[in-house]
């Protein structure tokens, strides 16, 4: 997630210096349009007689087709830097639905771990409390078999108490 984070950072980043690059090349196009429009509103006429020498006109018109030029280069900038611009923000945008898409299956993974655990604390809790159930009602049994236990070795010994004291009266009974 922080790398995804980071990535979108920095395609904000770029996305904003695509802009400020795009901005820098309009105010470049509105500077050499106005020096076009400019020259292109005297007439041929009126330049060569502001000039003191042809060369000097030449040098002019040679200026202004570089000019010109150059307002076709930085036309041709701008739209490569906006066409770029609009492929970097739906990359950006991608990013985000694919960030969000797996934000929420994260979320998902979570409620359902966090349902097992319940699940499963439950199922420890219910166990704990069966297997206490079950350690008391051993314990009850135990005390029940040692009762029974204590009550035949106690009975047993009064039946033979009572034996005994019939062969003894027997035998007194005999002589």
């Amino acid at each position: 997630i922080d790398t995804i984070l980071l990535e979108l950072e920095e395609l904000e980043l770029t996305i904003v210096e695509q802009e400020y690059t795009i901005e820098r090349q309009k105010d470049i196009l509105k500077s050499l349009l106005q020096t076009l429009h400019f020259e292109d509103s005297k007439k041929y006429i009126e330049i060569l007689a502001a000039y003191d020498s042809f060369s000097e006109f030449y040098n002019r018109l040679q200026y202004l087709g570089e000019v010109q030029e150059g307002l076709g280069q930085s036309v041709r900038s701008v739209r490569l830097a906006k066409e770029k611009l609009e492929a970097q923000r739906a990359q950006t945008e991608e990013r985000k639905r694919s960030f969000e898409k797996l934000n929420d299956e994260l979320g998902e993974r979570k409620k359902d771990l966090d349902e097992q655990i319940y699940a499963k604390t439950s199922l420890v809790a219910q166990t704990k409390s069966s297997e206490a159930t079950y350690q008391t009602l051993l314990g009850n049994l135990r005390r029940q078999y040692q009762q029974i236990e204590s009550d035949t070795v106690t009975f047993e010994q009064e039946v033979r108490r009572r034996l005994e004291q019939e062969n003894l009266l027997g035998d007194l009974g005999d002589s």
